[in-house]
């Protein structure tokens, strides 16, 4: 489990030095990857190989929203769902996440 959370630090490592136009700062990524692998194995407790799945999805998203999402979009969003407020822009911002996690989903966690 231990090796997984270092992979997954390691490419987020990796991730920031890839060049992004708009790369978030490195702990904003392992805070997002971090958030991601919990809430990953909170859902899939009994899947086989879960920490395998959640690194590869969650660097998927961290990967996807450096490349989708500007870090101030991210930004703005994390700030409104962490005070629980609501500007009109909120559903455009929600959704450049969203398509992001669908993707890795849909990517990373193909049905059939």
């Amino acid at each position: 489990m231990h090796v997984a959370a270092v992979a997954g630090v390691i490419s987020l490592a990796v991730l920031a030095a890839c060049g992004k136009k708009d790369p978030y700062p490195p702990e904003v990524q392992r805070e997002t990857y971090s958030s991601c692998v919990a809430g990953f194995k909170s859902k899939v407790k009994a899947m086989p190989e879960a920490e395998a799945k959640a690194a590869k999805y969650c660097n998927c998203v961290v990967d996807g929203l450096q490349e989708s999402v500007p870090y101030k979009d991210f930004k703005e969003l994390d700030q409104q769902l962490a005070t629980q407020t609501s500007t009109p822009d909120r559903d455009r911002l929600s959704k450049g996440v969203m398509d992001v996690v669908n993707a890795c989903l849909k990517r990373e966690l193909p049905k059939g």
